[in-house]
């Protein structure tokens, strides 16, 4: 009667207690976390290249279904991870179960937080470019006959020239060498207001603009700085503190898919159209106006002037509508 009771030793496969249930959930979840949220944004731009543009959805559509690509990637290796993705019953063992959710939410948090570690590391560590690359594209209906055929002669008419996207990166890879970067740096652009030139979000303005951040607008038709004396004071003194200035200015030229040179198939017409529009109609204008007229047209009639010393020159050109661009 007297004898004391031994108490049972612990049993070497007893359950674990709920602290070590919770904690043991930590890990695997927030390495789940971590991971997701690192991979998204390290790999942000290249998801927009290939969702956004050979898909033709929109960057929201693009970012949901990257993200359930991701989880679904995620949750698989941890199916491979023995254990991680048990449950203990319920109804069972209720205080069990919510432990490891507990733990579970605990780690996904701490993950999360940490694979934002991205958002601090400078524009050039990102896994894809930034500018033509990250630019989503409408999706196109295939290439016609008469587009190649237009391509095949720009080709051949220009040889020396190169797209957008191509221009871009060579120009931004030349300057970032230099230390240029969309905070030390403003970019601005003369170029003709023709909706050719800023149609497509992989036209060489576009591009630009999302490189460098912003944009300031010099002009003016047939790409000429007609902002004058005033607009170029106002973008030397917007410029960054030991700042830097990026101008791209020119006119533009159109192929129509006759094969004629200053003219071009726009969307939703069934025939070419001037391109440059304002170039082409100076050079065919022989004759200025003069005394109050220019308030209603000033560019158009200041074009005029500029090109008239050159009419002869261009006339005599076998292709004088080429001639004109240049």
């Amino acid at each position: 009667p007297g004898a004391a009771v031994a108490a049972p030793e612990a049993s070497a496969d007893a359950p674990p207690g709920l602290a070590a249930l919770r904690m043991g959930e930590v890990p695997p979840w927030a390495f789940f976390g971590c991971s997701f949220n690192a991979v998204m944004l390290i790999a942000g731009d290249l998801i927009d290249l290939v969702f956004a543009a050979k898909l033709g959805l929109s960057p929201l559509a693009a970012s949901g279904l990257a993200s359930t690509l991701a989880a679904a990637g995620g949750v698989s290796v941890l199916q491979l991870l023995p254990g991680v993705l048990d449950m203990p019953d319920r109804v069972r063992e209720p205080e069990a179960w919510r432990a490891k959710i507990q733990g579970r939410l605990a780690g996904l948090f701490m993950g999360f937080a940490l694979g934002l570690f991205p958002i601090f590391w400078p524009e050039e560590w990102r896994l894809w470019k930034k500018g033509a690359a990250s630019v989503a594209q409408r999706r196109r209906a295939p290439i016609t006959a008469e587009e190649q055929a237009v391509a095949q002669k720009c080709t051949e008419e220009f040889p020396t020239a190169v797209t957008g996207p191509a221009l871009e990166d060579a120009v931004y890879r030349a300057l970032a060498a230099k230390g240029w970067n969309a905070d030390n740096t403003l970019f601005a652009h003369a170029s003709c207001p023709d909706e050719v030139n800023y149609d497509d979000d992989a036209d060489l303005a576009n591009l630009l603009c999302t490189r460098w951040g912003k944009r300031f607008r010099l002009g003016g038709l047939a790409g000429m700085s007609f902002s004058g004396n005033t607009g170029w004071g106002a973008f030397s003194a917007h410029t960054p503190k030991d700042g830097k200035i990026f101008i791209l200015y020119g006119p533009h030229v159109g192929l129509g898919n006759s094969g004629a040179f200053s003219k071009i198939r726009r969307h939703g017409q069934a025939h070419d159209s001037t391109c440059c529009g304002a170039a082409v109609a100076a050079y065919n204008d022989t004759k200025a106006p003069t005394g109050e007229d220019w308030v209603g047209d000033m560019e158009q009639i200041a074009l005029t002037k500029l090109l008239a010393p050159y009419r002869k020159k261009i006339a005599a050109d076998p292709e004088p509508m080429k001639a004109l661009a240049y």
